[in-house]
Parts: structure tokens; C-alpha cells; sequence
């Protein structure tokens, strides 16, 4: 029997009769030097049993080692004496230096590769390198990026047992808490058995993602513009996504004769979260009547999708074609004025 330095010693003894039931006297013919050994039964220290006959009897016999033990090979024997019967129970206990308590954490791929929305997960394996039956916990470190779950046999765990020199299959589950941007995102993994420890590095390679909004400066979708004249209309484009969105072109789908352009006609670059200001000058066709028309306003960056919205355009007849009209009723009345001025006397 193979035991480590300092672990307790028990040897179960079976005893039986197959003749008539007797009390069995217990003593030990072989003790190595500074070594004790006892029998219990029932929890106490014992010196003799009564066997039933027929009937299988189990005793401890409990051996304790010097302070001072060595690592080696110790022989004991026991006896039990009766009437008619002498039986030896020979014991031989190996002992080895204990391991000190010592656990160890790894990966099969440290680095997972996902969107923002992605859940990362890597399977672990923990060990117990030790000779001593731990209570290990788990936590994670992650700079209050992610969110760490750790699942083992498809439970989520906190904690678990493990025996001296036991191995157990873990799952690290790792979800963003809000919108992150692209990029790499260190996570440590720690696994707690009190004076041993494991740490574990892993690493979120996070693909960003572009998404534009197109609005204005107050946030209305709407404006006036007069006729006869270039009116220029304030936008804003924004990337909300998390990754830099490149080469926005601007353009618009406008009705019949109008003219729409940009300044800037294209957005180099916008990283992401960020915004930027663009002019949208608009001059209707000379031929427009009053009202309300849409324009179709486009931001397309580079490999990816276009960002599309309506904006609605009110329509104003120009102020100078209502001077002529006053003009004209003035010539008009002052006409009038003088014909009853001439005639009017005859």
C-alpha cells in the first residue's frame, strides 16, 4: 500500500470464522521502530473481538509514523490467537514524499477569433498535481470588458473539487458587456486551491464592424430649400459600429432637373463612435412648383454596405417673384389712377 508522508494510515482487517463463534485476541508480532499501531472497531481502540461464526468481521488496524519518518518500505504484522486458531495478517505501507499542493491550467487555442456579439469560448483543462484533495475556485480578470462563465459537464460552476492528481475539462465562456471596437482583448484566468494557484492567459481577437447613420445636426430629416437659388443643408454622418469605416462616398437620388452635391464629396476616414459634419448644397429645377419633395441621401464606405435615408425637401417660391408681382400691381393701380385723372374731368 502506497501512502505519502503525513496522509493517515488505516488498513482494513477482515476476520472470519468458520467454526463455532469465539473472542480473537489482537496484537502485532512486527512494528517498525517509533511506529505505532492500534486496532479500532465501532471507533474505539480495541484489543479483541468476538467473531460470529460464519459472519465477516472488519477491524482497523491503524498504523502512525515517527515525526521524523523517511520515505521508504515498512513491514508490519498482525496476529489474531484463539481457541484452535493463530492467523497473521502481514502488512507492508510504502511511503513517498508528499507533493505539495500544485495545479496547473491550459488551453487547446489561447486565442478565439469573433464579432462583438460572439461568444469566445476555449476549452481548458485543470489539473491537481498534488497529493492533496482541493476545493478550487475560478474567477477571471478581463478589465471589465467581458463577461466569464466557466461550464463544466454543461453546468455553469463557480468552484470544484478535485481530487489528489484528479484532471477535469473546462469551457471559458466569454461575452462582451457593451459595444466594443475591433481589436485584440486580454483575458486571465485564475483557479484558486488556497495555496495553490493557476493562472491562464487567453485572448478575444474581436473582428469590428461598420455601421453608419446619417442625420443632422438637431436630428430632424427635414428641411426647406428656395427656388431660383443653391441652398446648402447641414448633415452629420456617423460611424456607430466598431470599426473604422473608410472612403465614405456621398451621393443622392434627387427629383428631375435638381441638383444635389457634397462637400465633402467622400469621408477619407471615420473611426468608429466618431461623426463628422457634410454639407449637402441643393438647387431645385427652375421648373419646380412649391411643396414638399425626397431626396434619397447615400453613404457608402469602402467593402461595405450602403447606408441609405429619405430626407424631405419644402419647396419655396423666391421671394423676388413676389417684388415683381407687387411691382406690377403698383404699375397697374398708378395706370388706373392717372386714365381717372384725365378723363375723369370731361
Amino acid at each position: 500500500m502506497v501512502y505519502g508522508i503525513g496522509e493517515t494510515i488505516s488498513v482494513d482487517a477482515h476476520l472470519l470464522l468458520t467454526n463455532e463463534s469465539q473472542a480473537i485476541a489482537l496484537a502485532m508480532n512486527d512494528v517498525p521502530t517509533g511506529w505505532t499501531a492500534t486496532f479500532q472497531g465501532g471507533g474505539r481502540t480495541i484489543q479483541s473481538a468476538y467473531l460470529t461464526a460464519g459472519t465477516d468481521t472488519t477491524i482497523q488496524l491503524k498504523l502512525t509514523a515517527p515525526a521524523d519518518v523517511k520515505a521508504g518500505n515498512y513491514n508490519f504484522s498482525a496476529m489474531a490467537t484463539g481457541s484452535n486458531i493463530n492467523a497473521t495478517l502481514n502488512v507492508q505501507i510504502i511511503l513517498q514524499e508528499k507533493l505539495p499542493p500544485k495545479l496547473s491550467l491550459s488551453v487547446d487555442l489561447p486565442t478565439v477569433i469573433g464579432s462583438p456579439t460572439s461568444t469566445f469560448s476555449y476549452n481548458a483543462t485543470l489539473k491537481n498535481l498534488g497529493d492533496e484533495d482541493l476545493t478550487v475556485s475560478l474567477s477571471a480578470n478581463s478589465n471589465n470588458v467581458f463577461q466569464v462563465s466557466f461550464t463544466y459537464n454543461g453546468q455553469t460552476v463557480t468552484s470544484l473539487p478535485m481530487a489528489a492528481n484528479d484532471t477535469k475539462s473546462l469551457t471559458v465562456n466569454a461575452t462582451a458587456l457593451g459595444n466594443i471596437q475591433g481589436g485584440s482583448y486580454p483575458i486571465q484566468v485564475l483557479a484558486n486551491g488556497g495555496s495553490a494557484q493557476a493562472t491562464l492567459d487567453l485572448t478575444a481577437q474581436v473582428t469590428g464592424s461598420v455601421s453608419l447613420a446619417i442625420t443632422s445636426p438637431d436630428g430632424t430629416l427635414s428641411g426647406q430649400v428656395n427656388s431660383g437659388t443653391t441652398t446648402a443643408v447641414n448633415l452629420v454622418v456617423q460611424n456607430t459600429g466598431s470599426a473604422p469605416a473608410n472612403r465614405i462616398a456621398l451621393s443622392a437620388t434627387s427629383p428631375s432637373g435638381w441638383t444635389v452635391t457634397f462637400s465633402p464629396t467622400e469621408i477619407p476616414q471615420l473611426a468608429a463612435n466618431q461623426q463628422q459634419q457634410v454639407t449637402m448644397n441643393v438647387q431645385p429645377a427652375s421648373d419646380s412648383v412649391s411643396g414638399d419633395y425626397m431626396v434619397t441621401i447615400s453613404a457608402s464606405p469602402a467593402s461595405n454596405t450602403t447606408k441609405s435615408i429619405d430626407y424631405r425637401l419644402t419647396l419655396l417660391s423666391s421671394s423676388l417673384w413676389g417684388i415683381v408681382g407687387v411691382v406690377l400691381i403698383a404699375i397697374a393701380v398708378g395706370v388706373v389712377a392717372l386714365a381717372v385723372m384725365r378723363f375723369g374731368r370731361r
